[in-house]
């Protein structure tokens, strides 16, 4: 519904060339984008490598494609904007993911745990911000 927005996009050759290839929609609750549009999350991201919509698809499981450096040991990692490399990822999806799924959820625990919000060295963090000297 942003004018500059949808003024921008139309300038790119992705909206340009391709009928229906790609579409903007208002934000959706992301069970439902899942449910709707399809299972693997693509995720381009600046300044913002713990995204939570990352820890949602790493816990349901889904195969999660995107350059978050800090989390380069989950999912399926490509570094910065390199994009052959994202296409090399999504293509390593849609041939092993399935297949690899137990060992993809249990390597997440890692994840869950070095993040949880009662894991002793975060509380020890958020309390060393709390209290300056």
């Amino acid at each position: 519904k942003n004018p500059f927005f949808c003024n921008l996009m139309s300038y790119t050759d992705i909206v340009r060339r391709k009928d229906k290839f790609i579409m903007f929609h208002n934000r959706i609750i992301f069970a439902a984008a899942i449910n709707k549009y399809g299972s693997l999350v693509l995720s381009h991201q600046i300044l913002n490598e713990l995204n939570n919509l990352y820890f949602d698809a790493l816990y349901l499981g889904l195969p999660l494609v995107h350059n978050s450096k800090k989390l380069s040991r989950f999912g399926y990692y490509y570094p910065e904007y390199n994009t052959f490399k994202a296409v090399n990822q999504i293509k390593h999806v849609l041939n092993t993911h399935i297949s690899n799924l137990s060992n993809y959820k249990k390597k997440n625990v890692q994840l869950f745990r070095a993040y949880h919000p009662k894991a002793r060295s975060n509380l020890s963090a958020f309390v060393k911000l709390l209290v300056k000297d």
